[in-house]
């Protein structure tokens, strides 16, 4: 077996460490640093302390005999990567002293030659994310666009018969698309905003939310004054489990005020972890901007906002019910495309017959949501879901067009997304426009190879809805495994391995298919 030493490894990067040994099952490598204490032990490699003499420390295990394979210097990253995998090379690994011959004499490693590490940026990205391979999100998006591309041009045909209809429109154009959609969906479901909001008092929805998951995870809440705070409007919770232990505190943020940041998310002021054999217990908040209370009306909420609360409290569950030793690993410290699956499956809550009974109540009369507002909430759902599901691919094809090959060779930008985009194409294309050069989301936006994370925690949570529908949506056996394998392990082991715990396989996508009316459609 072959020896790297990495001398400074904890400034070389433990991603880095771990890279090497994944790709290179025959290598073994000596973790070189001052302080091995610091570094993941649990990754199974040796580690040798370097003390203030470090050199004439080294100078003793450097002797004829016990000369390791190689020695690498803390280089900045990428120069190491580069020069690893050089090393790496058919020509098998080489004795040298690379302290005089490699710095500055390498190319970035994403653009070098065939000794690169990463072949493109989406294979660095993609390494730790569920996905794994750029060749898996790709079967994914390829699957979804033909098992939804019937029905999205069905509705496409439908909206462009009923713009002629109503305006003698002879081509529907994408700017056309927003306009006649909304009329459509008004004419088709009747459903108003004003005539929900009734029944969605913040106050009550507060209530709802934590009546469901108590009802899931045995857990109460008990509003506290005695804890400091940043705000005098935000409200402050202790949560317990059902033998009363303690289990988080949660900060409740739900108004918009000068200087506040608009949007809704979740918060970790402390992350649980345990030390000293202590379970240290965290605390999460959500912020949200719903409307304020006035004299005469209290804070009514649009059903799309009540879907927030619930999405960010599924973030915060992941957060609270945390049980991992490592705080890096706690809760929401999972890979991209997972750390979704908490937050959108608890929305799924909001659509059920059963889950509304509990909160959604006429704030005058207390009258519960009639059942024909909540079937029109569910149909309405399902509404140009193909057409959706075919604007969001096309986002994702786009996304690892640009990062999943080499970005040098194009030369027309406005020809590769045209490429790019011609699967999934509905609306006539328009020569002058070019998504790319403002598509931020997938450049600066963090979303660079990872677009496809929408539509893959969408599979991931109707998936697990499916299992807890056909048990009961408050069926405790389901909830304690989600919790148990999914919940509470953060980012302690593989996102695959811990939800096939859960669910007792890989996720399918006809179960989003199913819940998006796709199924039907294309029947």
């Amino acid at each position: 077996m072959e020896t790297i030493w990495i001398i400074g490894a904890g400034q070389f990067g433990m991603r880095a460490v771990t890279s090497l040994s994944r790709r290179h099952k025959n290598l073994k490598i000596v973790l070189v640093d001052q302080d091995c204490e610091k570094l993941d032990r649990a990754r199974g490699m040796e580690c040798i302390t370097v003390h203030s003499d470090g050199g004439a420390y080294l100078e003793t295990h450097l002797k004829p005999g016990n000369l390791p394979d190689w020695i690498v210097p803390a280089l900045p990253v990428h120069l190491v990567w580069e020069w690893c995998l050089r090393q790496l090379g058919p020509e098998g690994l080489t004795r040298v002293n690379i302290s005089s011959e490699i710095d500055g004499q390498l190319p970035n490693p994403m653009h070098g030659s065939n000794g690169d590490i990463y072949v493109s940026h989406a294979n660095f990205i993609l390494e730790e994310r569920m996905a794994e391979t750029p060749e898996k999100v790709y079967d994914f998006l390829k699957e979804l666009l033909i098992k939804a591309k019937p029905a999205a041009k069905q509705e496409f045909k439908e909206l462009s018969e009923f713009a002629k209809e109503l305006d003698a429109i002879e081509q529907l154009e994408s700017w056309d698309g927003s306009f006649y959609s909304e009329k459509l969906k008004q004419k088709r479901f009747s459903l108003d905003d004003e005539k929900l909001k009734p029944y969605f008092k913040l106050e009550n929805v507060i209530e709802g939310v934590f009546m469901i998951t108590g009802r899931l995870y045995g857990l109460s809440f008990e509003e506290v004054f005695d804890v400091d705070k940043y705000h005098p409007e935000v409200k402050t919770y202790r949560i317990y489990d059902s033998n009363n232990k303690f289990v988080s505190l949660f900060y409740a943020d739900f108004h918009p005020r000068e200087g506040k940041r608009a949007g809704a998310w979740m918060t970790s002021f402390k992350p649980q972890f345990i030390m000293n054999n202590k379970n240290e217990r965290p605390q999460v908040s959500n912020v949200c901007n719903f409307t304020k209370p006035t004299e005469n009306k209290p804070s009514l909420l649009t059903f799309n906002e009540v879907t927030t609360l619930f999405h960010e409290f599924g973030h915060a569950l992941h957060g609270i019910l945390a049980n991992t030793i490592y705080p890096s690993l706690s809760g929401t410290s999972v890979y991209w495309d997972f750390v979704e699956l908490p937050s959108q499956i608890l929305e799924n809550w909001c659509y059920e017959k059963e889950a509304l009974e509990v909160f959604a109540r006429h704030y005058e009369t207390e009258e519960p949501i009639p059942m024909s507002l909540v079937e029109s909430i569910k149909e309405s759902a399902t509404f140009q879901e193909g057409m959706a599901t075919m604007r969001q691919l096309s986002f994702g094809f786009l996304d690892m067009s640009w990062h999943a090959s080499d970005p040098s060779v194009i030369s027309d930008v406005k020809k590769h997304e045209v490429k790019a985009f011609e699967d999934t194409l509905l609306y006539p294309n328009n020569p002058e426009t070019c998504m790319s050069v403002s598509f931020a989301h997938i450049f600066q936006g963090g979303y660079s190879a990872g677009y496809y994370s929408y539509k893959w925690a969408e599979v991931l949570d109707a998936d697990a809805f499916d299992y807890f529908k056909e048990k009961g949506i408050f069926n405790r056996e389901v909830a304690e495994k989600f919790k148990d394998h999914i919940l509470s392990k953060g980012g302690t082991e593989k996102p695959m391995v811990l939800y096939k715990r859960f669910r007792g396989r890989e996720p399918k996508i006809e179960a989003l298919l199913e819940r998006a009316g796709l199924m039907k459609k294309t029947a």
